[in-house]
C-alpha cells in the first residue's frame, strides 16, 4: 500500500519520519489481517567498524510493526535472512527469523505521551551500531536470563539437600512459593541438579517441552538432564515416587568475551511423577520412551532466594481525619505513606489500587512482612491492617488506568482524596484531566531518582490548579532554580532484576525513605484542610541530615485553541514575553519555547523559554532568532528535567500593531510546522503584541 494510505497514527508518524530521515529509506508499507500496519525501512550509513564484534552491515533492512491497539512499542524485525541469532537484546519469539530486536529498555507507557517517531528510528540505528562494537549490553549489566520463566518463585525456607519433600504453591498467575516440608504434608518432590557451564547467548529462550533442555548437562555427567532423569527417579524413596516431580536446576552461564559468570536457579515442572517416568521406561520401546519424554510440556519458575540482611536495609512512616481515601500505588513510598495514614487513623475508608507483585528485593524498603512475598501488593497491604476495627479497607488488584466506569465512580469520584504514589506520569495526567470529583481532589507524591528529595503536588479545593499544571510548575522550577540543579540526577548504581531489562530499581537509603514518607504523610494531612493548591520539594542534606523545603510558585494558565489542539501557556511565561517586548521598544524580539505535550488528550503545555540569543537580529519589522548558546541551554533544560521538557516552538514580538500573524509569520509557521511534523514533534508559534497574544500550534 502507499504510505499516504496508512491509517494508524503511530504508523503514519514513523512513515513520515523515515521519509524525512537522511539515513532511512521507506521500501514498502503493508497492512495485515489484524489491521496492524508495517513499514519496511532500509537504514543506511550505519556506523559499523571494519571488524565488528557481530556481523552487522552498514545497511540493514527492518520491518516496523505498529499494532492497532497501540499499547506497546512498535515491533522491530530485521529481515536479512542470514542476520545473526542470539545478539544482545533480541526478543524471544516462537520462530528464529525474522529476528525481533528489543530497541528500548523501558516500558512504552513511560514515554508514549511524548513518543517521537524520529527518535525511535534513531534508537533502532543505535541498536545496530552499539551491537556492532559490543557495547549494547552494558559491562555492569547482568547477562540475560538463560530461560524465560512462567512464574517467579521464592523459597520460604532453606532446602539444602539434593532430594526434598516440598510444598509448592501458585500464589498468582505469575508467582509461586516453595518450602521444605514433612512427608505427610508435601505436595511435590524436589530434585536439585547442578549443570555444567554454558556460554551465554545474550538472549533468553522459552522452553516449552522437556526435550528443549537437552543442552543442560548435569555436573560430572556425560548426558543431558533427559538421559539422567530416570537415574535420579530410581534414587528417590518409594513413597516419594507418586508425588508430582519438580526439578530445581542451577544453571551456570559465562559471557563469551568477558570473565562474567551468572548463576540462576530454575524450578522446572514436567507435570508428572517419578512413577510415570519409571513405568513408561519399562513399557515403551527406547525410541518411543525418548520421544514421549522429550514431548512432555513443562512450566518454568525462576527462583528468588530467601530474604537476606542486604535486602532488608530500608523502610517505615504518619497522618488526619478524611472520610474516604483512594491510594494508588503502594510501592516504596506509597506503602510507607499508607502505613502512617492507617496507623494514625486518618481515614474511615481506604481503597488501595495496585496490580504489582511484592518481590523479595522490595522487602528492604517496604512495610510488608516477609510472609507476604509474591502476593499482590494491594491485597497484602489491606490484609496487613484487616484486624483494625472500624477501618474499612478495599482491595483493587488492578492497574489504575484499567478500571471500568463503574469502578472509577466507586473508587475515584466518591473519594474525598486520591493519593497518587504510582510515579506513572500517564496516570497523573489521567487523574488531572479525565476524573471529575464531586467532593474530593488529587495529590501526587514521589521521590527523586536518588531518593533524597520528596515532591508533593496538591490540588486546590476547586481543582483549578490540577495535577498536570502543578507538574509543569515543578518542571519550570527544575529549570530556573539552582537549588534543584541536581534534583533529577540519577544514581550511579541500580538493581537490575533478572527477569526483564526494563525492571530497574534504584538503590535507595531506607533512612531517607522513612524520613521523607513521614513528611509526605504530614503534608498530605496539612494540605487537605487548606483550600489552596500547593507544590513543594523537600530535600535532605546528605552531609548534615537536615531537611529543607523549596516551595514552588503556582502559575495561572491561559488556554488557547488551535483547531482541536488545546495550548496552555503559563502566566509567568506570558509576563516574561511582555516584559521583553517592552524592553526592546520599537524593535522586535523573541526566543525559543519549551514545554511538554500529551498526545492522548491533544494538549500542549508551554511554560519555559530561551530568550533571544546574542547573535539574534532585531529590526523594526522583523526578528531573526540567532543560535548562540541555544544548544547548551537546551541541554541544560533536558538534563535538569530528565528529558521531560523539550523544544516546543518559537515566539516573537510585534512592538507596533496587533498580534495577528503577518504573511512572513504565516510562512514561517508553515515551514517550521512542516519540519516538526516530519520529526513527529509538536510546534507552537506565539506572537506577543501590545493588544495581547496570538497562539497557534499543531500536535
Amino acid at each position: 500500500m502507499r504510505g499516504e494510505k496508512l491509517q494508524l497514527p503511530r504508523a503514519k508518524a514513523i512513515y513520515r519520519a523515515a521519509c524525512r530521515h537522511n539515513y532511512a529509506e521507506v521500501l514498502q508499507c503493508q497492512r495485515n489481517n489484524d489491521m496492524d500496519e508495517i513499514i519496511t525501512i532500509k537504514l543506511t550509513r550505519l556506523q559499523i567498524p571494519e571488524n565488528p564484534v557481530y556481523p552487522i552491515l552498514t545497511e540493514e533492512i527492518v520491518s516496523v510493526v505498529c499494532q492497532k491497539r497501540d499499547n506497546n512499542w512498535p515491533e522491530v524485525y530485521v529481515t536479512r535472512k542470514d542476520f545473526p541469532l542470539g545478539l544482545p537484546h533480541s526478543n524471544v519469539t516462537a520462530y528464529k527469523r525474522p529476528v525481533s530486536i528489543c530497541v528500548n529498555d523501558f516500558y512504552f507507557y513511560e514515554t508514549r505521551l511524548q513518543f517521537s517517531a524520529f527518535d525511535y528510528i534513531n534508537d533502532i540505528r543505535s541498536w545496530f551500531e552499539k551491537n556492532s562494537v559490543g557495547e549494547l549490553h552494558d559491562q555492569n549489566r547482568p547477562l540475560e536470563m538463560l530461560m524465560l520463566p512462567d512464574r517467579v518463585c521464592t523459597l520460604l525456607n532453606e532446602i539444602d539437600t539434593l532430594f526434598s519433600y516440598v510444598i509448592y504453591k501458585k500464589i498468582t498467575d505469575g508467582s509461586s512459593t516453595l518450602e521444605k516440608a514433612e512427608v505427610n504434608t508435601a505436595t511435590h518432590y524436589l530434585i536439585t541438579i547442578g549443570t555444567n557451564p554454558t556460554i551465554s547467548k545474550n538472549i533468553v529462550y522459552k522452553p516449552q517441552k522437556l526435550g528443549e533442555l537437552s543442552e543442560l548437562v548435569p555436573i560430572d555427567e556425560n548426558e543431558s538432564i533427559l538421559g539422567y532423569l530416570s537415574v535420579l527417579c530410581e534414587r528417590m524413596p518409594e513413597r516419594a515416587r507418586s508425588l508430582p516431580l519438580l526439578l530445581r536446576v542451577l544453571t551456570n552461564q559465562r559471557h563469551a568475551n568477558l570473565d562474567k559468570i551468572q548463576y540462576e536457579l530454575f524450578v522446572i515442572s514436567p507435570h508428572i511423577s517419578a512413577c510415570d517416568i519409571l513405568n513408561n521406561k519399562k513399557r515403551f520401546s527406547a525410541e518411543h520412551y525418548d520421544r514421549w519424554l522429550k514431548d512432555l510440556p513443562i512450566a518454568i519458575d525462576i527462583m528468588h532466594f530467601p530474604l537476606t540482611r542486604e535486602l532488608n536495609r530500608l523502610g517505615n512512616a504518619t497522618a488526619i481525619s478524611i472520610p474516604a481515601i483512594t491510594m494508588i500505588g503502594v510501592g516504596t513510598l506509597g506503602s510507607n505513606v499508607m502505613d502512617h495514614l492507617i496507623r494514625k487513623g486518618v481515614c474511615e475508608k481506604m481503597t488501595v489500587v495496585d496490580n504489582d507483585i511484592y518481590l523479595p528485593h522490595n522487602h528492604g524498603r517496604h512495610v510488608l512482612p516477609s510472609n507476604n512475598v509474591m502476593e499482590n501488593k494491594a491485597r497484602a497491604m489491606t490484609q496487613l491492617y484487616n484486624k483494625i476495627n472500624n477501618q474499612k479497607l478495599v482491595t483493587v488488584a488492578k492497574n489504575a488506568l484499567d478500571l471500568s466506569l463503574t469502578e472509577q465512580t466507586e473508587f475515584y469520584k466518591k473519594a474525598n482524596l486520591i493519593i497518587d504514589a504510582s510515579t506513572v506520569i500517564a496516570l497523573e495526567r489521567y487523574l488531572a484531566r479525565a476524573i471529575e470529583l464531586t467532593n474530593g481532589r488529587c495529590c501526587s507524591v514521589f521521590l527523586n531518582p536518588q531518593g533524597t528529595d520528596l515532591v508533593v503536588l496538591f490540588e486546590d479545593k476547586e481543582r483549578n490548579n490540577r495535577l498536570d499544571f502543578l507538574e509543569m510548575d515543578y518542571y519550570y522550577q527544575l529549570i530556573i532554580n539552582d537549588a534543584l540543579a541536581s534534583h533529577m540526577k540519577w544514581p550511579q548504581e541500580q538493581l537490575i532484576n533478572t527477569f526483564s531489562c526494563r525492571e530497574k530499581s534504584h538503590i535507595l537509603d531506607y533512612d531517607n525513605i522513612g524520613l521523607l514518607a513521614s513528611i509526605a504523610s504530614r503534608e498530605i494531612q496539612r494540605h487537605y484542610n487548606e483550600y489552596t493548591a500547593s507544590a513543594e520539594v523537600w530535600q535532605i542534606n546528605e552531609t548534615t541530615g537536615e531537611v529543607g523545603c523549596v516551595n514552588i510558585p503556582i502559575n495561572s494558565w491561559s488556554l488557547y485553541y488551535s483547531g482541536d489542539v488545546k495550548i496552555y501557556v503559563s502566566q509567568s511565561l506570558l509576563d516574561a514575553m511582555n516584559e521583553q517586548r517592552m524592553q526592546w521598544g520599537t524593535l522586535e524580539t523573541g526566543g525559543c519555547l519549551y514545554g511538554c505535550y500529551d498526545r492522548d488528550r491533544n494538549i500542549i503545555y508551554v511554560f519555559a523559554q530561551i530568550t533571544a540569543p546574542s547573535d539574534s537580529v532585531h529590526n523594526h519589522d522583523s526578528f531573526i532568532r540567532g543560535k548562540e548558546g541555544v544548544f547548551e541551554a537546551q541541554q541544560r533544560i533536558a538534563e535538569r528535567t530528565y528529558f521531560q521538557v523539550r523544544y516546543i516552538g518559537e515566539w516573537h514580538s510585534h512592538p507596533i500593531g496587533g498580534s495577528n500573524p503577518s504573511v512572513v509569520d504565516k510562512q514561517q509557521f508553515e515551514a517550521l510546522n512542516h519540519e516538526a511534523l516530519q520529526q513527529d514533534i509538536p510546534f507552537v508559534q506565539i506572537i506577543c503584541a501590545p493588544n495581547g497574544f496570538s497562539v497557534r500550534g499543531r500536535l
